[in-house]
């Protein structure tokens, strides 16, 4: 096994609050440094068609905005806003495809792998169905404490780089260029996990629901993404119980507070 290769797969142990999570959430970039907000997209373009989809340019992202602020009861839950997501196109800003996510960090232990969150937020995302969004969500991002090296899982790493073309050398196949790595799949295990108990709560349909792995290796941060099998209860669609007055809120919220809101 090379090191040079593990190296790759060797991952630093995240000590995150749940504020640093959501900042990591509303910033990502792609390896090549471009902007990725397609995991927050997901929230409010579920029923769209591709073209619409394509329409639709970035989003303002305002976080952790008090309830108060918008005009609601300070008293009732979610106490904040956790991520407020407004998408934008070429014909103006879409209030009226407002989503709201709430935030929660989930941080298993190699003696507690199945840990689960304080709390799985249903209450917070109940609130904000209840306070009528156009489109809520749940989010759990999961910090996993690094496995040591004989709980790793060897696999094979294809030491040729992406998109090379070059013809293999003589006398050589694809399997020659194949290193033996160890791969930590804890995350994969615990955003499943996560997946899961969200699946079998009683979250309604209509709500988004994604659980990641967050990981950094090679002082770069990964998400990792839940098995194909769970990706399809991911998406959601309208709130049944939107209010047209909320819709009002936000954008009276979004023109009286413009810093409070990113454009990306």
């Amino acid at each position: 096994m090379s090191e040079e290769y593990q190296k790759k797969f060797d991952r630093e142990e995240l000590s995150l609050n749940e504020n640093e999570v959501i900042d990591i959430l509303v910033d990502w970039h792609d390896k090549s440094g471009k902007q990725d907000l397609r995991h927050l997209k997901h929230f409010v373009t579920p029923d769209l068609e591709l073209q619409e989809y394509f329409e639709i340019k970035g989003l303002y992202v305002g976080t952790n905005i008090l309830r108060q602020e918008l005009g609601f009861n300070k008293n009732e839950k979610p106490g904040d806003f956790d991520i407020v997501l407004i998408p934008y196109s070429d014909s103006g800003i879409h209030f009226e495809r407002t989503a709201v996510c709430e935030v929660k960090v989930v941080r298993p232990t190699r003696q507690k792998p199945q840990k689960n969150a304080n709390s799985l937020g249903t209450t917070q995302l109940k609130g904000l169905i209840k306070d009528g969004f156009p489109f809520v969500g749940l989010i759990h991002i999961s910090l996993t404490e690094p496995l040591k090296d004989h709980e790793k899982m060897p696999i094979d790493y294809c030491s040729l780089p992406v998109g090379d073309y070059t013809p293999f050398e003589k006398g050589k196949t694809f399997e020659d260029y194949l290193v033996k790595v160890k791969l930590d799949h804890f995350q994969w295990y615990s955003a499943d996990k996560q997946m899961q108990r969200l699946i079998s709560s009683e979250i309604p349909k209509y709500a988004g629901i994604l659980c990641f792995g967050l990981t950094q290796r090679d002082n770069e941060y990964w998400l990792e993404t839940v098995s194909v099998k769970y990706s399809s209860f991911e998406k959601g669609y309208f709130n049944p119980n939107l209010k047209k007055e909320t819709i009002l809120k936000v954008a009276n919220h979004f023109k009286n507070n413009p810093s409070k809101y990113i454009k990306k």
